[in-house]
């Protein structure tokens, strides 16, 4: 493979043309088991360069903060509460500028790899507001008074990463934190932004960015037990969510698309590769063993300060987050990997002498239960009602989906009618090789979200929403999002109903010309999905359940006979 030549396709074009969509669902997911996603190195290189850019960035911010001393004498200074207040804001900046997860091609970016922080200075581009009916809020443009706020929440981040220390009110600390009105301000501004764009609040991460720099508003001897609970709730939270018949298909996919791990270990995970592409004994074994790390190591070092258990429990994340990385996620969340290995080195390590038990603030106590294990409980109990990165539910394979189907050449509609930072997806592929490239790295797609649960759900919906699935062209809601909400990270949520009404009324799609498919994560309480078939033109022509034990044994190209619990039927397309 040449530094720009795409992987060659898995036969001849000829052939790959005869075949009917869920034939070629077949073969990429047989590629997929074996090759993942066969990312070029320079595009590898890509990422660890951007890695390495973020870590040095954030190094010379934290010492160039006046009073802190010198780059060299770290021990002096690093367990400062200021240094991770600004290595919180700093990382959050990385996101917000577009520079950090969902960025490049591993996310669809191909031609712009980063489009978000042009999307979001761009009057015209798509936003959506979460609760619309709020005043000031209604609307799905972005307006002048996005951008200024966009543009405010950059500049008050600026304004931390550039603040000196307070003085200290403590006496087991040097230094003070930066200035509380920088803080709310920083608050503030999020939240503003958030109810005008549901989009940018989830990618500024606040659930690990902008809560725990909340937290710091607190009493300074308050202050590091308080993160130490919100960095350990996102381990639990993780861990907790992934007790489910999803998980063990996430390892299989994630793994499958491993840049260093050979083949055979690949197809070892699979129960029959290629014949029989679920999750087998290995993935099941990797998977719990996984969950056990993500959930008790936390729990051990929340309550334990001894040294070496400390070292033990804290090695074990570590290893965790740096398998991860060599996994090479296609959300690319390469920097909050890192982060979060940095936050677990600080917290549980050089300020080991804190745990849990430190924490008497009863506002600090209710706000952690507020803003950590609320959206947890509530997301699981009502995943419809909070985004999955919101609920803690990373990787864990349950999460909110969606297949927008084009009939004939529908899609072409799109670019014209819609004000975008970059072209469509496949727009993108087409001019740096061709559309038969395109085509090939769309199916390829499909067949990783079929790997999963979810995505078997999808197919098997498919039939039902349309009349014949080879008239259209099913594209996977997430290259949808990429393009036309600038940024994106594996939320169904951000291409749901909302979205399509925005591109419907923007592109006035006839009767069966658009179709979108869409389900939502399964609830803790329940063992089923949820979903919905919707016409743009038409509204919602069917809504039902879906229940996971009878999809996790199927294949991910099945389409046929998949059982359903119709709730409500308006006009029925499909079989």
């Amino acid at each position: 493979m040449g530094l720009l030549t795409p992987p060659a396709g898995p036969m001849s074009p000829g052939q790959w043309s005869e075949l009917g969509h869920f034939e070629r669902v077949r073969v990429m997911s047989r590629v997929w088991a074996e090759r993942g996603a066969e990312t070029p190195t320079f595009i590898l290189l890509f990422y660890v360069v951007k890695l390495l850019l973020y870590g040095l960035g954030a190094y010379f911010i934290i010492t160039a903060t006046p009073g802190i001393g010198g780059a060299a004498d770290i021990t002096s200074w690093w367990s400062e509460p200021i240094v991770y207040q600004k290595l919180i804001v700093f990382t959050c900046l990385f996101e917000i500028l577009g520079l950090g997860s969902s960025t490049g091609p591993l996310c669809f970016k191909f031609t712009v790899p980063f489009v978000a922080p042009l999307h979001w200075a761009r009057p015209g581009t798509l936003r959506q507001p979460p609760w619309p009916r709020i005043p000031g809020t209604a609307g799905d443009a972005r307006t002048y008074l996005d951008v200024a706020l966009y543009i405010a929440v950059v500049a008050v981040m600026c304004a931390i990463l550039a603040s000196p220390a307070q003085p200290s009110s403590s006496g087991s600390f040097a230094l003070g934190t930066v200035d509380s009105r920088l803080v709310i301000a920083f608050v503030a501004a999020i939240v503003l932004i958030g109810l005008r764009d549901k989009v940018l609040f989830i990618a500024a991460r606040p659930e690990i960015y902008v809560l725990p720099s909340a937290i710091f508003l607190f009493p300074i001897d308050q202050v590091i037990p308080g993160l130490q609970v919100a960095l350990a709730a996102v381990w639990v939270g993780a861990g907790a969510s992934k007790f489910t018949h999803h998980f063990p298909s996430v390892v299989t996919a994630m793994t499958s698309n491993a840049p260093f791990r050979p083949a055979f270990f690949k197809r070892a995970l699979y129960r029959s590769f290629p014949d029989d592409l679920r999750a087998g004994r290995g993935a099941f074994i990797l998977a719990h063993i996984s969950t056990v790390i993500e959930i008790l190591a936390p729990i051990i070092l929340l309550t334990c300060t001894d040294r070496w258990v400390t070292a033990v429990a804290l090695g074990a994340l570590v290893i965790l987050h740096l398998v991860i990385l060599s996994h090479v996620p296609l959300a690319v969340p390469n920097e909050w990997n890192v982060f979060m290995i940095a936050a677990g080195f600080y917290l549980f390590w050089v300020n080991r002498s804190y745990a849990i038990f430190d924490i008497a603030n009863p506002s600090l106590i209710a706000f952690l239960v507020c803003g950590f294990a609320v959206p947890v409980v509530l997301g699981s109990l009502r995943p419809d009602l909070v985004s999955f990165a919101l609920a803690m539910r990373y990787y864990a394979g349950n999460w909110p989906a969606s297949l927008w189907c084009f009939k004939g050449d529908a899609i072409s509609r799109m670019s014209p009618n819609l004000t975008k930072a970059a072209p469509m997806v496949h727009e993108q592929i087409a001019k740096l090789y061709d559309k038969q490239y395109s085509t090939l790295l769309n199916y390829k797609f499909r067949a990783w979200r079929s790997l999963h649960p979810e995505g078997r759900i999808l197919n098997g919906l498919l039939p039902r929403a349309l009349d014949n699935v080879d008239d259209y062209e099913v594209v996977d809601g997430e290259l949808i999002a990429s393009a036309l909400n600038g940024w994106n990270m594996g939320d169904g949520h951000m291409h749901n109903e909302q979205l399509l009404r925005a591109v419907q009324r923007r592109c006035a799609f006839e009767p069966g010309e658009l179709v979108v498919v869409l389900i939502e994560s399964q609830p803790v309480h329940r063992a089923a999905h949820r979903y919905r078939l919707v016409d743009a033109n038409l509204g919602e022509i069917e809504r039902g359940a879906v229940q996971v034990s009878d999809v996790v044994d199927r294949q991910p190209w099945h389409s046929d006979n998949l059982p359903v619990a119709i709730e409500s039927s308006t006009a029925h397309t499909g079989n």
